[in-house]
């Protein structure tokens, strides 16, 4: 997944470069802006759906280096900076920095993490971008998309690490009870990140949920996606055909609703097979599907998601 290691090359770079001098003397406001504008820079390059919210925190006085010196809280997409019951956000994660690193309590976040070492908490933070990034990547938003539900699926992640008993460089440091990120648990010793290790976690647990999950016959899905398609007809036949032999899985329908300019034709063709008619229909894994979305945002093209 080329793509996936451009983006969290470019997040490790940005937000490390940030950390780098970092300095109890720092302008909270300044550090907040320049920390949104990473995340929405790195949003609309690359088409993400969302990106955690970051707010980051300090008291005044810092002579005596309190436990609350410094505090970064890190949620999905919503600030949590004063949401301690979850009522706006489906994860929050709490860093501080102390001068002493121990065991958080997690009392009133997913996660609490205390350390004298700026670099895992900004690996933290880098971890919930890219696992905020593969749930919408993965289509999951589709099925867990409300708060509650963003919850459930939170602990399903927990479920999974426990099951399968995996460890990560974190664990004398933080509990994970509600709330956990693959990409920690693909950390080496010295924070490096397993990219390939990641993607292949987040497959298997995708894998594992799906079998779970109740699943609609091939004729439903054709028959839904043909009923509710607004923008011309769908040969049902030539649909079933392109479905007969797809496995298990998350699956997008595209078709080409408009016709396309010369300057998005040759991008385009070599998407859809190298036809770019109206009309013209494929099926790709929903995984894909983020390469296909600055072409459904400028209207030219349909997606439906379903699940086999």
């Amino acid at each position: 997944m080329p793509e996936l290691r451009r983006i969290y090359w470019e997040i490790a770079h940005k937000v490390s470069l940030e950390f780098s001098n970092f300095s109890y003397e720092f302008d909270v406001n300044d550090l907040n802006r320049r920390i949104d504008k990473i995340l929405l820079e790195i949003k609309e390059k690359y088409g993400i759906a969302n990106m955690p919210s970051i707010n980051i925190s300090k008291d005044v006085d810092l002579v005596n280096m309190t436990d609350d010196a410094v505090r970064f809280i890190i949620s999905d997409e919503n600030s949590a900076i004063n949401d301690n019951k979850f009522v706006n956000s489906s994860y929050i994660i709490s860093c501080k920095i102390a001068k002493v690193m121990k065991k958080g309590t997690n009392k009133n976040y997913s996660i609490e993490l205390v350390t004298n070492d700026v670099k895992k908490i900004y690996s933290l933070i880098i971890d919930a971008m890219l696992d905020t990034h593969m749930f919408y990547l993965y289509g999951w938003n589709n099925e867990y998309g409300n708060l509650e539900k963003k919850k459930e699926f939170s602990k399903l992640k927990v479920s999974f690490c426990k099951k399968h008993k995996l460890t990560s460089v974190l664990d004398e440091y933080i509990d994970y009870d509600n709330y956990c990120s693959f990409a920690t648990f693909c950390r080496n010793d010295d924070y490096s990140l397993d990219i390939e290790k990641f993607v292949q976690l987040w497959k298997k647990f995708s894998s594992e949920l799906l079998s779970n999950l109740n699943h609609k016959d091939k004729e439903s899905i054709v028959e839904d996606i043909c009923k509710n398609y607004k923008h011309g007809a769908i040969s049902k036949r030539k649909l079933k055909n392109m479905m007969k032999d797809l496995p298990m899985g998350k699956y997008s329908f595209i078709r080409i609703s408009r016709k396309v300019p010369n300057f998005h034709a040759k991008k385009m063709e070599s998407l859809f097979n190298g036809s770019i008619k109206i009309g013209n229909m494929i099926i790709i894994d929903t995984i894909k599907k983020y390469n296909y979305k600055r072409y459904f945002d400028a209207k030219y093209i349909d997606i439906t998601d379903f699940i086999i």
